[in-house]
């Protein structure tokens, strides 16, 4: 299939920060190439996908702007290439308004912004996803990793015995939970990701990284292979999202660590601590009593790892947008 890519505009793909969107919009359209289709992706200035035809927009004017700007670049580029289908990863899905419902389309949803009328075939990242959307039955396109690319840590007993928090710091995250279940487990933790929200920052995590110190430590925005390295020197990863969270790839990249995984029992979580990666937890005194227990010696790393490669590897996740693409083809020409 001749296959047409749009990424976001808010960050080259994939990024050289916290960018898991065009992260994953690169190991697709990578992979899609490798699986023998012609690929050509749209996305910002900067972005850098070897192996694919890249057509990009400079990174000015508003993020609508930006999106017009490559919508243009596209109906351009179809002058002499038309696409069998488009998988869109755009914020406002304009291409699919553009070219109109000829033309085969798959709505990839992250987050929460919500799809357009005219968004066609939408697919989220969990059923918990789909349903936020109001959409329980739509197609789940589930995140993945490339686990080849994350070395494995060492045994349980060789690893640092403490907790890790990583994310963007942000009131839904509730890393100020995460540091309330250490500091009642008496457990380390490091606490990482870039401060979105500084007011709550200043509020809610400083005074309790302040109240636990030595034994917890905010270490900022780390660069991506510094987290890996922290994750396999880590007891646990503790994530505390609340359920507006569609998703959370990071407990995937811990996993794939050999990492294990505490969080609620609530949103997607169900759907991604498959058998013994981790544990569910109903509230936090379960949470404070497991951590204070020591619940990560029943989940080796190896296992860890092969759930998310089994389940969650990028492989897997290619060769479902894959069939997506294909069966909206079909769609349009039945």
């Amino acid at each position: 299939m001749k296959i047409f890519v749009q990424s976001s505009v808010f960050l080259p793909t994939p990024s050289p920060g916290a960018g898991a969107v065009e992260y994953l919009v690169a190991k697709l359209t990578q992979g899609l190439a490798g699986r023998g289709h012609d690929v050509t992706l749209f996305a910002l200035g900067g972005s850098d996908v070897p192996g694919v035809k890249l057509i990009t927009v400079e990174p000015q004017g508003s993020p609508a702007a930006r999106e017009a700007g490559l919508v243009m670049h596209m109906t351009a580029e179809a002058v002499s290439a038309y696409p069998d289908v488009l998988f869109d990863h755009s914020l406002t899905q304009l291409a699919q308004k553009v070219f109109g419902p000829d033309l085969p389309a798959v709505s990839m949803s992250h987050g929460m912004a919500p799809l357009s009328p005219w968004a066609r075939n939408p697919a989220f990242t969990s059923r918990h996803h789909s349903r936020l959307h109001g959409r329980p039955e739509a197609q789940v396109l589930y995140n993945g990793v490339d686990v080849d690319a994350i070395p494995l840590g060492p045994p349980a007993r060789d690893r640092q015995q403490r907790l890790v928090w990583a994310g963007r710091i942000l009131p839904y995250k509730r890393p100020h939970v995460g540091l309330d279940w250490a500091w009642e487990s008496h457990r380390p933790l490091v606490l990482a990701g870039p401060i979105v929200d500084a007011d709550y920052f200043r509020r809610e995590v400083e005074p309790r990284v302040r109240r636990a110190h030595p034994l917890a430590e905010y270490r900022g925005e780390l660069s991506h292979d510094a987290l890996l390295a922290l994750f396999r020197d880590s007891a646990a990863l503790i994530f505390t999202s609340d359920e507006s969270e569609p998703f959370g790839i990071v407990m995937l990249e811990a996993m794939a660590s050999g990492c294990p995984v505490l969080a609620y029992d609530a949103g997607a979580n169900p759907e991604i601590l498959l058998a013994d990666v981790g544990r569910l937890v109903q509230n936090d005194e379960e949470a404070v009593q497991l951590l204070r227990e020591g619940f990560w010696p029943a989940s080796p790393p190896i296992l860890c790892r092969n759930i998310v490669s089994q389940h969650f590897g990028m492989d897997h996740m290619v060769e479902s947008a894959e069939a997506l693409l294909t069966r909206a083809v079909a769609e349009v020409l039945t």
